[in-house]
This record gives structure tokens, sequence and C-alpha cells, in this order.
């Protein structure tokens, strides 16, 4: 469901012309599996925008620029 989720969602933000500067994809408590793998890169290739991968161990996030604008 994630693909089909969030591809739906940037299509509707692109169709109300509206500016997306990238994709936070938070896996905390996320099993292991093989979309959970593959889904960022799949998701970056298809809307080319950028993903930032936030996973269940991490405690502080270093924010990329495309964030910081």
């Amino acid at each position: 469901g994630t693909l089909n989720h969030t591809l739906l969602t940037v299509e509707s933000i692109r169709q109300a012309q509206l500016d997306i500067i990238g994709i936070i994809m938070n896996f905390h408590n996320c099993p292991k599996d093989l979309a959970t793998q593959t889904n960022p890169a799949i998701l970056e290739q298809i809307t080319q925008l950028p993903i930032l991968r936030i996973e269940s161990h991490q405690r502080l996030v270093e924010l990329p620029k495309w964030l910081l604008l």
C-alpha cells in the first residue's frame, strides 16, 4: 500500500500545482521485508523526488539540504 498511497498523494499535490520538495518515509517498527528495502528507491525513481528515510534506530536525523529550503 505504501507505493500506491504515496503515488496517489504526489499526483494529487501536483495536480493542485503545489510544490513538493521531497518525501519523508518513517520506518519505525517496520518489518524488514522486501517492500521496506525497495520502496524508497522505487518512489524516488517514479516521482523524481528525493527521499529522506528515517529508521527506527535513529535518535537524531541529519536533515538534507533539500529539506532546509
